[in-house]
């Protein structure tokens, strides 16, 4: 966004993060891009200041209440009409990836309202069709996953329609969904055929956009939202 002239500022609480950003930034002269090091708990969001505002692999990381709260400040911050982009990894895509996270939806007793949402972004001709209806709870705060490449016990992940819903309780109207990391074929025949997997999912990626059934699976997602005029 910088490099078109728009002024933009990254927030990240991590100063390596934020020195390779700011020489980044130095080195292809890029004035209009600021760096600020900081939890985004403690960074002061102006009121009505920010027409764009983007979250990518953070939501899993926090807290189900911080991420509420982190809402909130997003909402109060966007200019009418603004934008938030926010990125979630897809709980949808546990339905199929037939691995311990399936198993876990299955103890979960919440398989049944996951599939239905499925239907739903399946069949769906218009995000409307799906924005409305019963959702899954979300996942137990107390959640450990199995590890991904990501050391970490817990990574929470939501399904879209979970994430629309707790937006739209914030005045934010959903726009788009758009699935990202497109798999044609299970984790396990990923790991023993990466190749192949990424020509798959390379070739799906390419119908992404407005394509909802995509969205089960994808092993994450972006939604866009806007704040109301």
């Amino acid at each position: 966004m910088a490099r078109r002239g728009v002024d933009a500022t990254g927030v990240d609480y991590a100063p390596e993060m934020i020195d390779l950003a700011s020489q980044k930034a130095r080195d292809e002269n890029i004035p209009q891009a600021r760096f600020v090091c900081s939890s985004i708990f403690d960074f002061e969001m102006q009121r009505e200041h920010y027409d764009l505002i983007s979250a990518n692999g953070f939501i899993e990381y926090v807290s189900q209440q911080e991420m509420l709260n982190f809402f909130d400040r997003v909402a109060q911050a966007l200019v009418p009409g603004g934008s938030f982009i926010v990125g979630s990894r897809n709980r949808l895509f546990n339905l199929i990836s037939m691995n311990d996270f399936t198993l876990q939806e299955t103890k979960s007793g919440n398989i049944d309202l996951l599939l239905r949402e499925a239907v739903k972004w399946t069949t769906a001709t218009d995000i409307t069709d799906v924005v409305r209806g019963d959702f899954s709870p979300l996942q137990a705060p107390e959640t450990e996953h199995t590890k991904t490449i990501i050391d970490v016990a817990t990574r929470f992940q939501y399904t879209p329609f979970q994430l629309i819903t707790l937006l739209q309780d914030k005045g934010l109207t959903p726009i788009e969904v758009y699935p990202i990391h497109i798999h044609g074929v299970t984790p396990s025949f990923q790991r023993m055929n990466p190749e192949i997997h990424a020509s798959i999912a390379n070739l799906l990626q390419a119908y992404a956009r407005h394509n909802m059934p995509l969205l089960t699976h994808a092993s994450s997602f972006m939604l866009h939202v806007m704040k109301g005029k």
